[in-house]
């Protein structure tokens, strides 16, 4: 045995031959954990003057170290104390045995790995098929990301299955908890998932689209962009809106597509003369000045016909 485990050996004697009854035992146990927040309350303070000599980041990972030390030590101790070392190392001996995976467990693991990496592949395969649909026109830019999330999440359950049947574990009891867990869920987020479901009757159902002009009870404006949770809108005094989808599901919506309302713009800028009626009414109503500048400055108007003679003489 090296000198250094026999020196340590020694000191855990002593220290038992200190707490060698009862009474002494429960004293050293109380004392651990003030023993432990006095030295947390210590490396804190010391913290602060080492942050002027070193970052902050640096100062903060070396002081989560310590403290961690710092318990690892103070778990040693009440071990020790109590006369548990023989438990302490069996347990750890017991520990280290299973992390070390069998003959049958690591050909699971292998033929697992292969499992995720081949989902893996198939979900990139997918996710490029899916952006072929969305670049010929045939899905939104909205529809192509929960298309493919959705494809993904399949796929990885597919292959999470067969893995839990490889290590014979029955699945179904991870489905029953994952229904309680969903069951919990939509209870507490009853909001966020009406606005879920109404951001996919209108991502796939495709009233309208970005650039398309809407009126949602008294707000109207330029769809600007469609999500899951919210359909964000830019009206005419260049306002930006975020109208919750179970609002826009539940009132009713006047809706002009892009080429009627005259905002062919992707960015959802309507085109001269072809404005939607709300602007031509605007501007209908807008007052015309007329500026006669040559009326207003009689010597500025002669230099402007002589001007005009000049250039009709040369022509």
């Amino acid at each position: 045995m090296p000198a250094v485990a026999l020196q340590a050996a020694d000191y855990v004697r002593r220290f038992q031959g200190v707490v060698d009854s009862d009474p002494r035992r429960y004293l050293a146990t109380l004392l651990l954990p003030l023993l432990f927040v006095a030295a947390v309350v210590g490396i804190y303070r010391l913290s602060g003057p080492l942050k002027r000599r070193f970052t902050s980041e640096l100062v903060e990972i070396a002081r989560t170290l310590v403290i961690m030390g710092v318990a690892l030590a103070d778990a040693v101790l009440f071990i020790v104390i109590w006369g548990q070392e023989n438990t302490a190392v069996k347990e750890l001996n017991t520990f280290v045995d299973r992390l070390v995976p069998t003959a049958q467990a690591a050909l699971s693991l292998y033929i697992g790995f292969i499992a995720l990496l081949g989902t893996y592949t198939l979900t990139r395969v997918t996710k490029r098929v899916v952006r072929y649909w969305s670049t010929s026109g045939r899905i939104s830019p909205h529809q192509r990301e929960l298309a493919h999330h959705f494809v993904q999440l399949s796929l990885f359950a597919v292959a999470l299955v067969f893995i839990f049947g490889l290590f014979g574990i029955d699945p179904s009891n991870f489905l029953l908890g994952a229904g309680v867990l969903g069951a919990v869920v939509g209870l507490a987020g009853r909001r966020t998932l009406r606005n879920v479901l109404s951001g996919l009757v209108i991502l796939f159902g495709r009233p309208f689209e970005a650039g398309d002009w809407i009126a949602v009870d008294d707000q109207e404006g330029i769809v600007t962009d469609i999500s899951v949770f919210n359909t964000q809108i830019r009206t005419f005094n260049e306002e930006h809106l975020l109208v919750p989808n179970d609002r826009i599901t539940d009132t009713e919506v006047i809706s002009r597509k892009a080429d009627d309302a005259g905002v062919r713009d992707r960015r959802g800028h309507a085109e001269p003369g072809r404005r939607p009626g709300v602007v031509r009414r605007l501007v209908g109503r807008a007052p015309v000045a007329v500026l006669d500048r040559p009326a207003d400055h009689p010597a500025e108007a002669q230099r402007t016909e002589r001007g005009h003679r000049r250039r009709e003489g040369r022509l």
